[in-house]
């Protein structure tokens, strides 16, 4: 039964998240000459703001969130005019405090701050051996492809977790440069995401982390 949930529900793709300070963060100060020049939201979750944002002004973002996307999520608010990024992502962990966020590798990072999820920290930190995978991939190979390398298979059969791509209806290419392709050592998952998102034509990764009734645990994965 959860297998096949799984093969209905899943595909991945990550989200990167890191940790920094309360309220109010400063970081690179390349960032804070990033600026916003006009975006609303009303009433929507943390993430689909962050989505938005990223789709909007082509700049990359990886989150990690607690609880399957069908939960019920804090709503976050915003009417901006002409604010820096740093700005705007310290009102977002004003308004859903449980979020932290930092830059990393080029890319913004959202996670919770709950420090009992360790397994999303392990997990994001996996090593990818031999990535080299075949040109032209859409967002749901690439996923597989990550989730089947025999690190990530390890790490998830040890945990006894599973992960997968969350789908949706249009599954195109990822458009990714040959430098994504052609990586010759190791990487972790988190800088892998990062790299993809960074350098391809979506700019969000995103893993939704649930447990199931008998403490199994899933992650649906979204690039």
């Amino acid at each position: 039964m959860k297998k096949t949930f799984i093969n209905l529900f899943l595909s991945v793709s990550v989200i990167l998240i890191c940790y920094a300070g309360i309220f109010c963060q400063t970081h690179n100060a390349e960032l804070s000459k990033v600026f916003i020049n006009d975006f609303y939201a009303e009433n929507i979750s943390l993430p689909v703001a962050l989505s938005r944002i990223a789709s909007k002004y082509k700049m990359p973002i990886g989150i990690v969130t607690t609880g399957s996307e069908f939960t019920e999520p804090v709503k976050v608010n915003l009417n901006i005019k002409n604010s820096s990024l740093e700005d705007v992502l310290n009102s977002l962990i004003q308004q859903d405090s449980d979020y932290k966020w930092e830059e990393r590798n080029g890319v913004i990072n959202f996670a919770p701050k709950n420090p009992k999820i360790k397994f999303l920290e392990e997990f994001l930190n996996t090593k990818v051996f031999l990535y080299n995978p075949a040109r032209n991939l859409d967002r749901y190979s690439i996923v597989n492809y990550i989730i089947n390398a025999p690190s990530v298979e390890e790490f998830l059969q040890k945990n006894k977790a599973y992960g997968g791509f969350l789908s949706e209806t249009r599954i195109v290419n990822l458009d990714l440069p040959d430098s994504v392709y052609d990586i010759k050592t190791e990487i972790d998952v988190r800088t892998l995401f990062n790299k993809i998102i960074r350098e391809s034509n979506y700019k969000t990764w995103t893993i939704y982390y649930t447990k199931m009734e008998d403490e199994e645990v899933t992650i649906f994965i979204k690039i």
